[in-house]
């Protein structure tokens, strides 16, 4: 394999790079091949980084599926891949603030820094997504991303990743940080009860969140593995939604009140419903899941009668930093949450595993 010193469009600095590099490719609708390809080129304001793991989410499985074509992936071939970290190995002529052979975390998402929601800070709401030519990325969604040896990214999208953090840190602090924003929108008030619908990987870490932001008790909502899993990380009530009925064992569980904040992190019809019925009255609804359909029908009038928020929340803005310091000083815990490590070449199993709830999954790294 080739070598060189620089794939830079403009002249920087870099490490001996290969001239090509082992990505998951994906070709079409569930067809991922492991092959070789041609290194990322990178431009003035880039940096080109070896990946050392990147998680499975939820949303590769959708774009690989094919539900969400004609937005996501633009083209193929294409590479997925958004929750990675690794080491710079190449700067844009443009770059300052960092090192070569800096470890890092990247952030999924940049806005196109000029429309309206880009200059409030809401660039996870970028009016010109999900077009690449007004500015906007979104690695592994509208440009290649982090399922290779190498990515190229923009500057703004990499955090400086500390001394002790690994594998399971690095591959988790994107999802820290969704729940970072999914707890600024819900308002915790210290003394709260906190229901979490849902028990995956976000669901955990959420559950987590909730205790640190001064809720006085956690009611997690799921079943199998995942709900164990949450009471080994502090729930302090375990609701199967296997065994009971939801909305009814809650109610039981606040003195019929309900819970003064629902955190929605299931994705399912059922779950949102379930999240309208079990809060209080003035209570606070977050919606932190997708659906695949795309009305979910509920009851207006008690959100109305009762003075329900309700409000949705995506991704992690501005929230990154926050996300990697939760995870150096040892608040948030997400070691037994990486239950897979699976080296690249392996991504269908990957997929297979992550999507089928095999062996107790939770979270899938693949391993460049």
């Amino acid at each position: 394999m080739s070598i060189l010193k620089s794939e830079s469009k403009e002249e920087g600095v870099s490490m001996g790079i290969p001239r090509t590099m082992k990505a998951a490719v994906l070709h079409g609708w569930n067809d991922i091949r492991y092959e070789e390809v041609k290194t990322p080129d990178i431009g003035p304001e880039e940096v080109l980084c070896r990946v050392s793991a990147c998680g499975i989410c939820g949303t590769d499985v959708h774009i690989m599926n094919g539900h969400f074509a004609g937005v996501f992936p633009p083209r193929f071939p294409f590479i997925l891949g958004h929750e990675w970290y690794g080491e710079i190995v190449a700067l844009g002529s443009g770059v300052e603030g960092f090192s070569l052979g800096q470890r890092v975390i990247g952030e999924p998402q940049r806005g196109c820094r000029v429309c309206p929601r880009c200059m409030e800070g809401r660039y996870h709401l970028c009016l010109s997504a999900p077009r690449t030519d007004k500015g906007y990325r979104l690695y592994g969604h509208n440009t290649n991303g982090a399922y290779a040896e190498y990515v190229a990214v923009d500057r703004g999208t990499i955090h400086p990743m500390p001394e002790g953090l690994g594998l399971e840190e690095g591959v988790s602090a994107c999802n820290v940080g969704i729940g970072v924003e999914a707890i600024r929108r819900a308002r915790i008030d210290v003394g709260d009860t906190v229901v979490v619908i849902g028990v995956g990987l976000l669901g955990l870490i959420v559950l987590q969140l909730a205790r640190i932001s001064g809720a006085a008790r956690t009611i997690a909502v799921g079943r199998g593995h995942r709900l164990e899993t949450a009471g080994k990380l502090g729930a302090d009530e375990k609701v199967d939604r296997s065994e009971v009925d939801v909305v009814k064992r809650v109610r039981e569980l606040t003195e019929n009140l309900g819970a003064d904040v629902v955190i929605e992190c299931a994705g399912t019809e059922e779950a949102v419903r379930q999240s309208v019925d079990c809060v209080r009255r003035g209570g606070r609804v977050v919606l932190a899941g997708i659906t695949e359909h795309k009305g979910v029908p509920l009851d207006t009038n008690r959100i109305v009668l009762d003075e329900i928020e309700v409000v949705g929340t995506r991704g992690a803005p501005n929230a990154l930093s926050d996300s990697i310091k939760l995870l150096a000083t040892g608040r948030i815990n997400v070691k037994p949450l990486v239950t897979h490590k699976l080296p690249l070449s392996e991504v269908r199993k990957g997929m297979e595993i992550f999507s089928n709830r095999l062996e107790n999954v939770i979270r899938v790294a693949l391993i460049p």
